[in-house]
């Protein structure tokens, strides 16, 4: 059985020249895994892009993780995003730091046994989460909410339990730092507001 990182990269070389749109990748990859899509639509996220672009990768990460949270294993897709053209120079980009990576990823967490439903479930929690925070403006963290989704898609299409914990805990850790900030922040601007009309 073929790698995630091989399967990736077979389809970037395949459209290296011309590029794809989201609709011919999810034409090729059929029912593949939930966490094959998730890996792959990180990729882009964790190379600079121009302001708005990650946007619908982002969307598309939402989408399918909640789908496959409600059982759902054949991704549905927008008319407009499958539209969605991804350049050659963005295939060159995860062709040349996208594929290391994942192949870095493979080479020291291992393979272990097939991931419960259970368990698939909990990552996509997380990943829509993170899909969540990248829409926002929020660009220079991008990177750091894609990754965690690496993470998890590797874990569910490799049924790698390292990764699997991994992704969890520094997604869920980011959701709370973020949460106590926002917190901190309404708490300040409530004293503020009472200093000023008691």
């Amino acid at each position: 059985m073929k790698k995630l990182s091989q399967k990736i990269g077979d389809f970037l070389s395949q459209h290296a020249a011309t590029g794809a749109t989201l609709g011919q990748l999810l034409d090729m990859m059929g029912k593949q895994g939930a966490g094959f899509l998730l890996a792959l639509l990180a990729l882009p996220l964790l190379v600079p892009l121009p302001p708005g672009v990650g946007s619908p990768f982002a969307v598309l990460l939402f989408v399918w993780s909640s789908q496959r949270l409600f059982g759902v294993r054949t991704p549905w897709c927008p008319r407009f995003l499958r539209r969605k053209r991804l350049s050659p120079e963005v295939f060159e980009k995860l062709a040349r730091r996208g594929i290391p990576l994942i192949q870095k990823l493979e080479r020291y967490g291992g393979k272990g046994t097939q991931m419960s439903e259970t368990a698939e479930k909990a990552a996509c929690i997380v990943a829509m989460a993170m899909s969540v925070l990248i829409i926002l403006p929020t660009p220079f963290l991008n990177p750091l909410f894609a990754f965690v989704i690496l993470l998890l898609g590797v874990s569910m299409a490799s049924a790698n339990i390292r990764f699997f914990i991994a992704g969890n805990i520094i997604g869920t850790a980011i959701v709370l730092l973020l949460l106590t900030i926002i917190a901190k922040i309404i708490q300040d601007d409530n004293l503020v507001f009472a200093f000023m009309f008691p």
